[in-house]
């Protein structure tokens, strides 16, 4: 009897495990950001923990037609593609809030000076 008790508890204990498992996994699958403060100031810190995890791409077209809708955006040091973090979060971002774009290197200037008149912040990865 005292055997099968304790094969139960550490049967039970291997259950629980494996249900503790599921739950991380689920919650790797949500990763957040939850902002201190409602305002970003720092891009990159936040759009570090998305890379390879973003939930759209956005076309340049939606770029440059939809910068009402940007709360901040990353560049990558060669101008050929940046994360957008769009305004759809209250003080926690998740991966819905990432988009990845293709850019043209010849036209940071103009999307650069299109986000200074936005008061976008931006930064490089």
């Amino acid at each position: 009897m005292i055997k099968n008790t304790v094969f139960l508890l550490r049967l039970g204990e291997i259950i629980n495990i494996f249900h503790n498992l599921n739950d991380f996994k689920s919650d790797f699958n949500n990763i957040k950001y939850l902002m201190k403060s409602p305002e970003i100031t720092n891009p990159n810190k936040i759009i570090s923990k998305f890379i390879d995890n973003y939930d759209s791409t956005w076309t340049l077209y939606d770029l440059i037609n939809d910068y009402d809708k940007i709360d901040c955006i990353s560049f990558d040091q060669m101008a050929k593609f940046a994360y957008i973090i769009d305004k759809n979060h209250e003080l926690e971002i998740t991966q819905k809030n990432i988009h990845y774009i293709k850019l043209i290197p010849d036209l940071i200037e103009l999307i650069i000076k299109n986000l200074d008149k936005h008061n976008i912040i931006y930064d490089v990865l």
